[in-house]
């Protein structure tokens, strides 16, 4: 059986930290928010957990890794 596709954490207003280049509304970087339309399934689970890190404060345990497309 196939996986449900991962919801993006977008809440449809964008307010971007301009210092460290993130959405405080859905917490993603800019970088994961270009990339979210062509990640598979574990990048986009791997972008909401980071996401959500960062919304919650806890971003400095956070690990920066991204793909080659």
């Amino acid at each position: 059986m196939a996986r449900p596709p991962v919801p993006s954490p977008c809440q449809g207003v964008c307010d971007l930290d301009y210092q460290r280049l993130a959405c405080k509304t859905c917490g993603r970087t800019t970088q994961e928010i270009e990339e979210w339309s062509r990640a598979d399934q574990e990048r986009r689970l791997e972008i909401n957990r980071n996401a959500y890190l960062r919304r919650t404060g806890d971003g400095h345990r956070c690990t920066m890794t991204h793909r080659k497309s």
